[in-house]
């Protein structure tokens, strides 16, 4: 089970699409350091979000939302270390 769940929210136009590309472009680095970036990157996040939000999509926005939330929350539990997601 993970330690300690690091989550970024940021505001619009704050820097959050920098901080977002950042960590998704370092996962790997972060992963041999202990830190989980959980997800293929930052877009199965957002997949997690609007799976556990049950937003109403457009059919060709649908596809890997179901069962997103339970995915990443079974990653994260499954980590031993750190989590770090961001939304």
């Amino acid at each position: 089970m993970s330690k300690n769940v690091f989550l970024h929210v940021g505001l619009p136009k704050s820097g959050t699409s920098y901080v977002q590309k950042t960590l998704t472009a370092n996962k790997d680095s972060l992963e041999r350091e202990g830190l989980l970036f959980p997800g293929d990157g930052w877009v199965a996040q957002v997949r997690a979000v609007q799976d556990v939000r049950q937003m109403k999509l457009a059919p060709s926005k649908r596809k890997g939302v179901a069962g997103a939330w339970g995915r990443l929350v079974a990653e994260i539990a499954a980590w031993p270390g750190d989590v770090v997601a961001s939304v």
